[in-house]
């Protein structure tokens, strides 16, 4: 009898364990796939090439120009410390600012965005392991203050945050992209090469459309001047000027 209840006993518990076995991996396989590619996945949201905007001479009032963004990968890194000292001398700030945000468990971490060029092929000489580069994009205003109520200014993530650039924000940014990268739990296999396993890849994008404005660079120019010196000779709070073409109803300057 003793043998028999063992038997049954163990032959309930293999079923049990079968059992569990055939509903882990056949129906919630799916489920728990998803989990574990969550899990290995870093997503990465950049911005999509930000359309200019231009006065009616088709003069540039905001572009995007080519910059680079720092990251690290703090598992890759031995010495922090050693490694913080040497990025801080090429990208400025102070090297315990480095340190701080290599102290992470996230296999990826931003440094600093929006670097020149130049700066980003110092990075590179510097030949420091645990360190990388993705080009993004940096806007720019090439008259700087020039009807900047109008046209407003954007983010670090080039997403529009005032004036033109926020109203139409959903033309001018296109459609942003992602990097999908890919590793071990750990966060090793960071970024390898495009070709291999656990690389980095993004998805389609589409770039932002121009707006062409009915302002003029120099009329826009001659008010703003105009309206400064007025606001100091009358010793006022304030003001505003609208330059308008009286024929067709076109805007041609507008500051306050």
């Amino acid at each position: 009898k003793r043998l028999n209840i063992i038997l049954i006993f163990f032959i309930v518990f293999f079923i049990l364990i079968f059992g569990r076995l055939i509903y882990l991996q056949i129906y919630k396989h799916s489920f728990y796939k998803l989990k574990s590619q969550e899990q290995l996945k870093k997503i990465i949201q950049l911005s999509a090439h930000r359309g200019a905007i231009f006065d009616r001479h088709q003069r540039p009032l905001a572009l995007t120009t080519a910059s680079y963004s720092v990251y690290a990968a703090p598992y890759d890194i031995e010495d922090k410390e050693d490694f913080s000292k040497s990025l801080s001398s090429v990208i400025g700030g102070f090297s315990w600012n480095i340190q701080q945000k290599l102290k992470t468990s996230s296999p990826f971490v931003w440094l600093k965005r929006k670097i020149d060029p130049t700066i980003a092929d110092s990075i590179r000489k510097l030949n420091l392991k645990g360190v990388g580069l993705i080009r993004e994009e940096k806007r720019i205003y090439p008259f700087h203050k020039l009807a900047a109520d109008v046209v407003g200014f954007v983010g670090v993530d080039n997403q529009g945050l005032g004036g033109l650039e926020f109203n139409y924000n959903s033309v001018l940014e296109g459609t942003p992209y992602q990097i999908v990268i890919e590793g071990d739990p750990q966060g090793f296999k960071l970024i390898t090469s495009p070709r291999s396993k656990g690389s980095l890849f993004t998805q389609p994008k589409k770039d932002g459309q121009q707006i062409t404005l009915t302002l003029d660079e120099t009329i826009q120019y001659s008010a703003q001047k105009e309206l400064k010196k007025s606001i100091l000779e009358y010793e006022a709070i304030g003001g505003q000027v609208i330059v308008m073409d009286c024929n067709n109803g076109d805007i041609l300057a507008m500051c306050d």
